[in-house]
């Protein structure tokens, strides 16, 4: 009886963002795809040591988790149907031994090729060649990556049978060099075919001169059909593709060059965005070639979007003037703050959030993620605001959230913070209620952020040349300390940095005694928020 399984769900990590399944990112930095082998079929992938594996494990070969993505759901297409044919008990078909031994053909050198096949047998009788010893000194190495793409194990029925048809091919191309340099005669090129994607499937002649168009449909489909992609999604993957269709007008893929890629992407550099969306652009264009290649084997060339993405370049944030801070909070989005909402929500969240960062140096998502329990009295040194791992939705942020302690300023009591902490309902989870949690990000603190930036630029707090944001408010509240002489160890853990030789940013009690007082110096000359 057959056995139904999900291919996808062993390696889900729900502290992760949903989109990044079977992404891990090692402690370095990189990227790996990681996929759970369904119980049954484990006996089939075997280890270096002989014992069964319990998930796959391949690197992607990219620092990028947009361009990470693209290749894990080429990945899961892979591995889907692999599992599916294993678990039917399929064999290797005629026509995907064809496939690989066309495919090792032309990638192995004639010179490689001749130096392999003079290898002597393990029998030492050349006329009696042991297969197992001719297949692993001829083509082990080949033979086991291909084990591991398409799931067959050493010395199994479809690791003799790919075997023996990689050895009789490199054999028959070596008898052609032979026997053309025998009567001198310069032997023609082996013809190197492109495997079906698809059996009974009519393939194209020549795959390098399908339009850009063309391949991006496909790529679109399978993005539906396969990846089972959101309409939004796709409709956003069309939109940069088609600006780089428009840009080379609609080319063959085979007659797009590196240079007029970068030329593409500088193009939309050009226009003032970020290294992230450039990127988008890339590993988008990059995919379409992709697809084409691996799924479709309508692609032979060089992928012209195969270079470096750009790299991230962070935008120094600016800081608040005081007059800045004085159009902000005596506006009427903070004035008309409510201790007791009638309706918590992101509007009755804004003005504490906002003050509360500029007194503490807390960060969007710092802010959103308080609970109730994070604002409490410590012994002997008033009031404190912990800043806890656990707290945090994002995965990221529980692995690697700056914990710390930060005294409560008075000033944050004398606006009423603490009323507003008292007031809260009960069974109350978080300090500010209701906060919608972003789906992809697993946060509460980007829907906040952008009712931040609304109040500013309608008090025309907007400029080009200063990128100020709710993050800015911390910044502000870090420089403030440097100008008050706050030592920089200090500074350092109060804002979550870490300081070298010192494990915590969280203060003993004797620490709070001598930080509180200088928290509470920090003030702007001139700011009255009443």
């Amino acid at each position: 009886m057959s056995q139904t399984f999900d291919f996808r769900s062993p390696m889900v990590d729900r502290k992760h963002d949903p989109r990044d399944r079977s992404i891990w990112k090692s402690p370095g930095g990189a990227l790996f795809f990681k996929l759970g082998i369904p119980p049954n079929l484990r006996s089939k992938f075997l280890s270096s040591t002989g014992k069964p594996k319990t998930k796959i494990s391949e690197p992607f070969g990219t620092d990028s988790l947009t361009e990470a993505r693209v290749f894990r759901d080429q990945k899961l297409a892979h591995y889907q149907r692999v599992f599916a044919r294993m678990n039917a008990g399929v064999d290797l078909l005629p026509e995907e031994i064809k496939a690989e031994v066309t495919k090792y053909r032309a990638q192995v050198p004639m010179s490689e090729l001749a130096a392999l096949l003079i290898k002597p047998s393990s029998s030492g009788d050349p006329s009696k060649p042991d297969v197992d010893s001719m297949i692993e000194q001829q083509v082990g190495p080949a033979l086991d990556e291909i084990g591991k793409r398409l799931g067959f194990e050493r010395h199994s029925e479809q690791w003799y049978a790919l075997g023996i048809a990689l050895v009789k091919s490199n054999w028959a191309a070596l008898g052609k060099q032979v026997m053309a340099a025998a009567v001198g005669e310069q032997p023609a090129p082996t013809p190197v075919e492109q495997p079906p994607a698809v059996a009974n499937r009519k393939r194209n002649s020549n795959g390098n001169l399908e339009r850009f168009s063309v391949a991006l449909g496909h790529y679109l489909d399978w993005m539906r059909d396969v990846r089972k992609a959101r309409i939004a999604t796709i409709a956003d993957y069309k939109s940069k593709a088609q600006r780089f269709q428009k840009f080379a007008n609609n080319p063959s893929l085979g007659a797009v060059t590196i240079e007029q890629a970068k030329a593409f992407l500088n193009e939309v550099e050009a226009e003032g965005v970020s290294a992230a969306t450039v990127n988008f652009h890339h590993t988008v264009c990059k995919a379409v070639f992709e697809h084409a290649r691996r799924e479709r084997y309508m692609f032979s060339g060089d992928n012209p979007f195969s270079f470096q993405h750009r790299k991230h370049k962070a935008k120094k944030r600016a800081k608040y003037t005081v007059d800045e801070l004085n159009r902000l909070f005596n506006s009427p989005t903070f004035t008309e703050r409510e201790i007791k909402p009638q309706t918590y929500g992101v509007a009755s969240a804004l003005p504490w959030a906002a003050v509360l960062a500029l007194y503490s140096g807390l960060g969007l998502e710092e802010a959103a993620q308080l609970r109730p329990r994070d604002l409490r009295i410590e012994h002997g040194n008033g009031w404190v605001i912990y800043v806890e791992h656990e707290a945090a939705l994002s995965g990221k942020l529980q692995r690697e959230g700056h914990e710390r302690t930060v005294p409560l300023h008075p000033e944050l009591e004398r606006l009423g913070l603490l009323k507003y902490h008292a007031a809260l309902p009960p069974n109350a989870e978080r300090l500010f209620l209701n906060l919608p949690v972003h789906d992809s990000k697993g946060k509460r603190g980007p829907t906040l952020g952008r009712a931040f930036n609304n109040w500013r630029r309608n008090l025309g707090i907007d400029y080009k040349d200063r990128p100020l944001d709710f993050h800015s408010l911390r910044h502000t509240f870090g420089k403030a300390m440097e100008d008050l002489g706050v030592s920089e160890p200090d500074r350092a853990r109060l804002l979550g940095h870490g300081v070298p030789g010192i494990g915590s940013s969280v203060y003993s009690a004797p620490e709070l005694k001598r930080v509180a007082p200088l928290v509470a110096k920090v003030k702007w000359e001139g700011l009255e928020i009443p």
